[in-house]
């Protein structure tokens, strides 16, 4: 299994999925083991404002990381969560570590605007509603 079909994998098995994290303190985590590789995902959240790391092994070698770090600014949080969930069921396998570029429901926008160079990445999404930003999340990260 290619690591860029795990990451599909792993996503769609843990916080898109809608399962609920494991939470270990005041750190949230997901979870997830498939053929020989792991995939562990600990985030803190505050009032509007969250921050958290990816880490994926294979055979406990570390194959890829990420860091995040976000806020919601306007709305209902638990909506825009759901559709956050729904944009990331679609991450594409040529940029496995978010969403789309684009994904769109009734009035919901996502949208990805990603970088990459080498094994290295970044980039932001937002979610719009009715054209409105209701919530931003930036990260960075690379495959090891």
């Amino acid at each position: 299994m290619l690591l860029e079909e795990f990451l599909l994998n792993a996503n769609k098995e843990t916080y898109a999925s809608g399962k609920k994290a494991i939470k270990k303190g005041k750190k949230h985590a997901f979870q997830h083991s498939e053929h020989d590789y792991d995939y562990l995902d600990i985030y803190t959240t505050m009032p509007n404002f969250f921050h958290g790391k990816t880490t994926v092994t294979l055979k406990n070698k570390k194959v890829f990381e990420m860091e995040y770090a976000g806020r919601n600014i306007n709305g209902n949080e638990e909506k825009n969560y759901e559709f956050l969930r729904k944009a990331l069921q679609h991450m594409p396998i040529h940029a496995p570590f978010r969403g789309p570029q684009k994904y769109v429901e009734n009035n919901y926008e996502y949208l990805n605007n990603w970088r990459i160079k080498d094994k290295q990445f970044d980039g932001e999404e937002e979610i719009l509603f009715d054209n409105e930003l209701f919530y931003e999340l930036h990260y960075r990260g690379k495959f090891v």
